[in-house]
């Protein structure tokens, strides 16, 4: 993704370059519903340079219930790519109210990948698999309350 330019967003928002910067730059000036377009249009745009204070600003608010989704993996890979989908996951599940949860699988005895036993429906509302190597299926385990693995909605 190409990044987005402080006067793209201006222009976009019909606001100054100023006002955006002031926004970015956590200065005085700016009324809360002004920065939370801007923090907003940034957020859409793939900026990634918020701080969380700046996230939560714009963060719808979370429900009593069970909001957590599990993001889990085998064989991580550390590289720059791979760290900023991840990033790129939790920011996304935190705008939409959720909290994240990462978690790397091991194999266990039987030789296949078991969910730790905080990962169930009692904790998680839903789980993201993620493998940069090897394909995995973490099979179906009784008592979990999970049911087969869905498409991820298209913003995803």
């Amino acid at each position: 993704m190409r990044r987005v330019t402080l006067k793209e967003v201006a222009n976009q928002l019909e606001l100054s370059r100023i006002t955006v910067s002031k926004v970015i730059n956590g200065k005085p000036g700016v009324s809360l519903e002004t920065q939370k377009r801007v923090i907003r249009k940034l957020l859409d745009s793939g900026y990634d340079k918020l701080t969380d204070e700046q996230i939560r600003l714009v963060e719808k608010p979370r429900d009593a219930g069970v909001k957590s989704v599990a993001v889990i993996t085998i064989a991580p890979d550390f590289s720059e790519f791979w760290l900023n989908i991840i990033n790129a996951v939790s920011r996304t599940l935190n705008r939409e109210g959720y909290n994240f949860i990462y978690s790397i699988l091991a194999k266990g005895d039987n030789n296949r990948y078991d969910l730790p036993k905080t990962i169930n429906r009692e904790h998680v509302s839903g789980i993201i698999a993620i493998s940069g190597h090897d394909a995995f299926h973490v099979p179906q385990q009784p008592g979990r309350g999970f049911g087969p693995a869905g498409r991820l909605p298209e913003r995803f």
